[in-house]
């Protein structure tokens, strides 16, 4: 067993890192998504080529949530509203791949595919996006911090609405600090997966860049530290039910988690607090255990 904290979040994340996941695997992985972004290229009205988002884009994902995220931008269009444009690709997606096992669903922000390759589920997420005005998106192809695009959120009660974010910005602000960010990210991830806690991952990567944007860090970047960083700033205000703001457009999130949940949630950050404050490692297991898939060492 690790003799310290920081020596076994490291471990966790070695464990859980894309790289752990075998290179055939990967490789189908990276076939299934090669063959929908063909698929997508077919498709007419976009303004751009498909291109790979979301964790694995900003090298945040972790092996047991492997999916690609695929953003299709798509030209303003005034007799059509990105809904249609939504329900359009995912009637087309779901014609395609009907006949071939696949799972089309829509979700909130994009629409869901599954393969069955062998006993491995390969999940991709398809994010259609509308430019905001005729013809911006190509114009702002080298100013890609003003390069915005409108999503439609579906929400539980059968209602939706227009989303505006800017996905260049995400991975930008995510990459400029590397490991200072994707380290939270990653075993908040991990967390969440382990105790099956309803918090999206884009959320948790909203959290963690307010996080350091609010409260710069300084110190060596231990694992520990920049776990405890975050839930230091968060806790309190999830108390208060404070919003996020979205890391693409400065966007309010207030929806992200309803009152209870955010209760629920700033209970379980003050906790891990105390675990990490005292060092109690096997508390800290319990709540980011190794993936033992992929751990071969003598713990």
């Amino acid at each position: 067993m690790a003799n310290s904290s920081s020596h076994y979040l490291h471990t966790v994340l070695y464990t859980y890192h894309r790289n752990r996941i075998p290179k055939a695997q990967r490789a189908r992985y990276h076939k299934v998504g090669a063959e929908v972004i063909r698929f997508l290229q077919t498709q007419t009205g976009r303004t751009g080529q498909p291109f790979i988002s979301g964790s694995v884009a900003k090298k945040t994902d972790i092996n047991e949530q492997f999916d690609l995220d695929i953003v299709v931008p798509f030209r303003y269009d005034s007799l059509c509203s990105i809904a249609e444009i939504k329900n359009r690709l995912f009637q087309k997606l779901k014609g395609r791949y009907q006949n071939t096992g696949a799972f089309a669903k829509k979700s909130r922000i994009a629409i869901m595919l599954k393969f069955l390759s062998g006993t491995i589920t390969i999940a991709i997420g398809v994010v259609p996006g509308m430019e905001l005005e005729a013809g911006l998106f190509d114009q702002r192809k080298k100013d890609e911090d003003n390069n915005y695009l409108h999503l439609f959120e579906d929400l539980a009660d059968g209602k939706g609405k227009i989303v505006t974010t800017n996905v260049y910005r995400q991975k930008r602000l995510i990459r400029e600090k590397g490991n200072m960010l994707r380290i939270p990210i990653k075993l908040l991830k991990i967390w969440k997966h382990t105790f099956g806690f309803d918090l999206s991952s884009y959320v948790v990567e909203v959290m963690v860049v307010e996080a350091f944007r609010e409260n710069p860090f300084s110190g060596k970047q231990t694992a520990p530290r920049l776990l405890a960083h975050v839930l230091r700033y968060m806790q309190p205000r999830l108390l208060q039910g404070h919003d996020l703001q979205d890391i693409g457009a400065n966007n309010c999130m207030p929806d992200y988690l309803n009152s209870d949940e955010k209760i629920q949630l700033a209970n379980h950050f003050k906790h891990i607090l105390n675990i990490l404050k005292t060092e109690d490692l096997a508390a800290l297991a319990e709540r980011f255990p190794l993936n033992l898939k992929y751990h071969r060492e003598n713990w």
